[in-house]
Parts: C-alpha cells; structure tokens; sequence
C-alpha cells in the first residue's frame, strides 16, 4: 500500500505491484489522482486511518 498525493506516486505503487491511495490535499487532485489509477481518493487524512484501522493493520489511538 502506498498512499501519496501525485501521480507520481500512484505510478510508483503501480510500478511496485501494490494498490494506492491518493491524498487529494488540493480540490483539483481528486480527478487526477482518480484518472492516474488510484485504488481509492481521500480528501482527509482521517478517511486513511479509518481504512487502515477497519482493515485491522493499525490501531487508532483512543
């Protein structure tokens, strides 16, 4: 899993053979990261934990 916020770096998971997440800090970024291939586009980074945490690969903090 790599999560980034170009695509760049959803080239690069591409290129690595894993799924990406794209962090779309930017309201454009949304449809670029999407048209580069990203597994999934979020807009906060608590969306990304939330994921991680219900996929049991992290534990959220209380």
């Amino acid at each position: 899993m790599l999560i980034g916020d170009s695509t760049t770096d959803v080239e690069a998971a591409r290129a690595a053979g894993v799924r990406s997440i794209g962090f779309a800090n930017k309201p454009r970024k949304r449809s670029t990261l999407a048209e580069a291939g990203a597994d999934v586009v979020v807009v906060a980074m608590d969306a990304v934990a939330d994921a991680l945490a219900s996929a049991g690969v992290v534990q959220r903090r209380p």
